[in-house]
């Protein structure tokens, strides 16, 4: 095994015969300072921003996919909702590729001054939609001199757009190519795939969009079968490119409400996290379309060591009185900051 002095004197030989920028090699310790000082796109349910450290870094994607009717479409637009709450600058493009959006899921944020910054937009042409979000949050790229080991030279460099975007494609299942609407959906020429499309795409705008990217995908039948039960498997459309670049991928199914009041029910798993640590939760949405903040978050509370489960129904905050849940939700709230700031630390 070759000791540190030659592995390093090795990647400045690679560098210097590549003729790389010295100043791109960072040291690990600058990933902690920008992971650090990224901004984070949350929730309004508090389980999702504790299992996340805080909330979903800029330039990440996020993949939220499941079956028909289970939530999809309600928690990829509570991140949107979210995200311009916190952020002044954010703005909300939402791509209905299924023209199915219902204003019932606009209906809490119908009077709020953050719907001036959602635009909406209908197309399902995979052409025509990636290449709106190229030209729109990509940003634009300049020639700039910087001094070489040779002297001066030219290098690109990438000029952010002015706003913060938050992207919904809904859904990647609807999405098909120019050609494939020409000649038909059963074209199977991987040059005119969507699957091609989006990796191409993946590979010149990864790291452009200084946002996010939230892509809700459906289930569908695959045709190979298990090598057990042999019974048909379920996939997602779009390729291995979006499962591969997703930094975190969701999936939802639904399932029965606790109360009689919620209007449907739904659970959240990590399927895939890079982001975070593993969770599973149950969330009821009530009949103002709206989730309870602090609902599923007890065992991530009690894992941070924040809070003591007592078995008689009773919560205790650190060294605080033992409540009912009912009561125990205020002292959350009062310790929001301190929560989330406990959990960031941990990560």
């Amino acid at each position: 095994m070759p000791d540190g002095r030659i592995c390093v004197s090795s990647l400045v030989i690679a560098v210097d015969w590549w003729n790389i920028d010295m100043g791109a090699v960072k040291s690990l310790l600058n990933l902690f300072d920008e992971e650090k000082e990224a901004k984070r796109l949350q929730s309004s349910v508090m389980v999702f921003n504790l299992a996340t450290y805080g909330g979903i870094p800029e330039s990440r994607t996020i993949e939220i996919y499941g079956p028909e009717h289970s939530g999809k479409t309600y928690f990829a637009l509570n991140l949107c909702w979210a995200g311009l709450r916190t952020f002044p600058d954010a703005e909300v493009l939402y791509i209905d590729a299924e023209r199915t959006l219902s204003t019932a899921f606009l209906k809490p944020y119908k009077n709020t001054p953050e719907i001036s910054r959602f635009q909406y937009v209908q197309e399902n042409s995979a052409e025509a939609v990636l290449e709106l979000i190229e030209q729109k949050y990509a940003g634009h790229q300049i020639e700039v001199t910087v001094k070489g080991k040779d002297g001066p030279k030219k290098q690109k460099k990438n000029i952010p757009p002015a706003k913060l975007p938050i992207i919904v494609i809904d859904s990647i299942a609807s999405l098909c190519t120019d050609k494939q609407m020409e000649k038909g959906m059963l074209v199977q020429n991987m040059e005119f795939s969507f699957q091609k499309l989006m990796s191409l795409f993946y590979k010149r705008n990864l790291q452009r969009i200084n946002g996010w990217l939230i892509l809700v995908n459906q289930l569908r039948a695959s045709p190979n079968l298990n090598a057990y039960s042999k019974a048909p498997t379920e996939g997602t459309p779009g390729g291995r490119a979006i499962k591969y670049h997703a930094s975190l991928r969701l999936n939802i199914t639904k399932r029965k409400p606790f109360s009689d009041d919620s209007l449907f029910a739904f659970t959240l798993a990590s399927d895939k996290s890079k982001i975070s640590r593993a969770f599973r939760c149950f969330l009821d949405v009530n009949k103002d379309m709206l989730l309870d903040k602090w609902m599923g978050c007890q065992d991530l509370l009690k894992d941070s060591g924040l809070i003591k489960i007592f078995t008689n129904g009773r919560y205790q905050y650190k060294d605080g009185k033992s409540l009912f849940w009912s009561e125990f939700v205020k002292v959350l709230d009062e310790n929001e900051a301190e929560i989330l700031e406990t959990i960031s630390e941990l990560q």
